[in-house]
This record gives structure tokens, C-alpha cells and sequence, in this order.
């Protein structure tokens, strides 16, 4: 688990400027979601190569032209399409 050199969850919450639950709250969420544990060393590459990975693909996406703002769904997304509210 790493944040800009930061190898520990203090110091990752203080370069977040969050407080040390808040960070280890998310890590077990991201854990829950995933199925991986990003405090274990081979979660933690395997989480970070598929961000690096859908980085890339963003990227390269919004290179080609093509939107590249998230997909919303729901009531507010499509009255903001019709552009009312």
C-alpha cells in the first residue's frame, strides 16, 4: 500500500489530510468491493496495475476524441439530459 512514497496509514492520511479510520475505513471498503486487500503486498500491485490500467484506457480514450466524463444513471442523469432539472 503505497500514496506517493507514503508506506503507512498515517502518512497516507496525512497526505490525504484525512484522519487514519477514514483511510483504513476505505481500504476495507475498496477490500470488500474487490475482493482484494490493497494491505497485502501482491493486492496491492494487482489493485495498482488495474488503476494504472484504466488511467491508460481513459487516456487514450479521451486522445481519440471521444467523451470522456463518467456514465451516470438515474433520475438526475436523464433530466439533465433533456436539460431541465
Amino acid at each position: 500500500m503505497c500514496l506517493d512514497g507514503a508506506d503507512s496509514v498515517p502518512a497516507i492520511a496525512a497526505t490525504l489530510f484525512c484522519r487514519r479510520n477514514t483511510v483504513l475505513n476505505h481500504l476495507r471498503r475498496l477490500a470488500q468491493l474487490t475482493g482484494r486487500d490493497p494491505r497485502h503486498p501482491a493486492d496491492a500491485a494487482l489493485l495498482t496495475l488495474a488503476l494504472h490500467t484504466a488511467d491508460t484506457r481513459s487516456a487514450h480514450v479521451s486522445r481519440a476524441g471521444r467523451a470522456s466524463r463518467p456514465v451516470t444513471r438515474g433520475p438526475a442523469s436523464t433530466a439533465s439530459r433533456r436539460g431541465t432539472r
